[in-house]
């Protein structure tokens, strides 16, 4: 029996032994795997850069090409920059139009912010005279309220069944007149 023990410890620890290896295999892998994805990132990065880098110097070139076909095609210094004085003056020119349009948006903004303040400094002038209003009054405001807001709710389902009467109506006379045509 004390063979049995030992010839099985034996085997633990070689399992122990092939467990620990395979960790240290795995360990390996996971570093390397976490160093190639730190390359990649980085050469992602970079790839990134030289793009932009690239889609400037295209940018640039096109404007030398404009440039050589300009020249190549006999146009003189004076109409190339006669054409950049216009292109100036059409900057310049919506230019102002974008900050006249930005300021007349700011204006209207604040505007805006003005009445939505007197708005609710008028609902809470409203507010401070039904709390101070007597009991009596109070309950009758709160009645008419009520009465408002159910007359409110039936006015527009009166307009919608108008609008659909009206809308059939059309149809009708339509019919009519088609009809008649026939006879």
């Amino acid at each position: 029996q004390i063979q049995d023990k030992r010839y099985y410890d034996g085997l633990i620890q070689l399992k122990i032994r092939e467990l620990t290896q395979e960790i240290s295999v795995i360990s390996r892998e996971i570093d390397i795997q976490n160093k190639e994805r730190t390359a990649f990132s980085h050469y992602d990065d970079r790839a990134k850069k030289l793009a932009a880098e690239l889609t400037d110097l295209q940018g640039k070139l096109a404007d030398y090409n404009i440039v050589i076909d300009k020249v190549t095609s006999n146009i003189n210094k004076e109409s190339i920059e006669r054409e950049f004085q216009e292109l100036q003056t059409l900057n310049d020119k919506s230019s102002e139009d974008i900050e006249r349009l930005f300021e007349q948006r700011r204006l209207k903004e604040q505007q805006l912010r003005n009445m939505e303040e007197k708005i609710e400094s008028e609902e809470k002038k409203e507010e401070r005279i039904v709390e101070a209003m007597p009991s009596e009054i109070r309950s009758r405001y709160d009645e008419l309220v009520m009465i408002r807001n159910d007359l409110e709710l039936e006015i527009g389902c009166m307009q919608k069944e108008i609008d659909v009467l009206s809308t059939e109506k059309l149809n009708l006379e339509e019919q009519i007149a088609l009809s008649q045509i026939k006879q």
